[in-house]
């Protein structure tokens, strides 16, 4: 008879966690969660999160990151005490790598909007936290240098405090729309989910709840509106059908009088967007704008 105690190893927690990634990457929920309940159980097998090594939680939380991005409310693993602990002590370092870029813009127009006072806590202090992170990730990017450590972590932690306002049935139209667009951004600008499954199942989340409340979020805050649709639209380029998105995005650009790329790039970039050199699809989407406006001056 097979040592059955033999499966309960961190070897075997590592091994599950990287199934159940996969499988709610691929947005099989199903599957998934199949998988993280055995992981549960083998986790308290071996002496529960406390007994698990820093990178092996961290190996587990991605399983959190990709599972909140499918499903709504999420069921997620427990944040270790020690594993936060660790990654926020690490995470402060973050005020010295972006003291050169305090000058940038980004992210501006959260804070001189007339709803940030109004904003729940934790979205501000996500939104603060994400402008670092942004700032340093991009850094990174153009310099080629090695990723700082723990942004990875930090970025999964910041998703957790956002996967746990899902459901708050206190959050506001404008505030659950900024909830998802950030976990949006983040999946395609930062962790490069572009076609995977589990990103484009968020964009479908943000879009069926971008519909019933189009008309009171363009009423109280439209280039906002532009920013989210537009990160979307992004987030989902040669996956799926943007159409809809595309056409409110040129309704929203006409009236704020956006009528040109440079306005609009100088518009996105003050709420959370970094233009790159191989940003082909941002141009794409923004000439597709450009013609829908074209097609419907003419009519």
């Amino acid at each position: 008879m097979a040592d059955v105690s033999k499966i309960y190893t961190e070897s075997t927690v590592l091994v599950l966690a990287h199934v159940v990634c996969i499988e709610a990457g691929e947005s099989n929920i199903q599957a998934a969660e199949a998988h993280a309940c055995g992981l549960k159980n083998i986790i308290d097998g071996v002496g529960g999160l406390d007994s698990l090594r820093f990178q092996t939680l961290t190996n587990l939380y991605c399983c959190n990151l990709m599972i909140g991005f499918v499903q709504h409310p999420p069921k997620l693993f427990v944040i270790s005490e020690k594993w936060e602990k660790k990654v926020l002590v690490e995470a402060s370092k973050l005020e010295d790598i972006c003291a050169s870029t305090k000058t940038s813009t980004l992210g501006s127009r959260f804070f001189k909007s007339a709803w940030w006072s109004d904003l729940h806590p934790v979205l501000k202090t996500t939104i603060r936290s994400l402008r670092k992170l942004i700032l340093s990730h991009e850094n990174t990017i153009k310099s080629g240098s090695k990723p700082f450590p723990t942004n990875g972590e930090y970025l999964i932690l910041l998703a957790h405090h956002l996967f746990y306002l899902s459901g708050d049935t206190s959050l506001s139209p404008l505030e659950e729309t900024l909830r998802l667009a950030l976990l949006v951004y983040t999946g395609s600008r930062v962790w490069s989910f572009q076609g995977m499954g589990c990103l484009k199942t968020l964009v479908g989340t943000l879009e069926k709840f971008l519909r019933p409340n189009i008309g009171l979020l363009r009423d109280k805050d439209p280039q906002f509106l532009l920013w989210t649709m537009f990160v979307a639209s992004v987030a989902s380029h040669g996956v799926s059908d943007g159409s809809w998105l595309i056409a409110n995005i040129a309704d929203i650009a006409n009236e704020s009088s956006i009528t040109d790329w440079r306005i609009a790039r100088d518009t996105l970039s003050e709420y959370f967007y970094v233009f790159r050199m191989t940003d082909e699809p941002a141009k794409d989407i923004w000439e597709t704008v450009r013609k829908q406006r074209k097609i419907r001056d003419m009519v």
